[in-house]
């Protein structure tokens, strides 16, 4: 009889481990862990911000203007400023 409870206790501990809503609870909390573990590192030296001005055909007048306009606000506050319009950057 004891044997029969503890196979129906371990089917049901097993079950209930994999199945679909468990697991994709434990995913989530597993995911949220590492991103939480991955934002408390600090990079050093000053931030850093990618523009990118890629087009699909129509390129605007003012691209690059704005482009010179975060260069000038990386430089005063103290940030680098890559710019490319190449999407292999990411």
């Amino acid at each position: 009889m004891v044997n029969y409870i503890c196979l129906a206790l371990n089917a049901f501990i097993v079950k209930s481990f994999f199945s679909t809503s468990y697991l994709f609870r434990y995913l989530l909390i597993l995911v949220v862990l590492i991103l939480f573990s991955a934002c408390n590192k600090k990079r050093s030296g000053p931030p850093k911000v990618l523009v990118f001005t890629k087009t699909a055909g129509f390129v605007h007048s003012s691209i690059s203007e704005g482009v010179d306009a975060i260069i000038k606000l990386g430089e005063e506050n103290n940030f680098v400023v890559d710019t490319t319009a190449q999407a292999m950057m990411f």
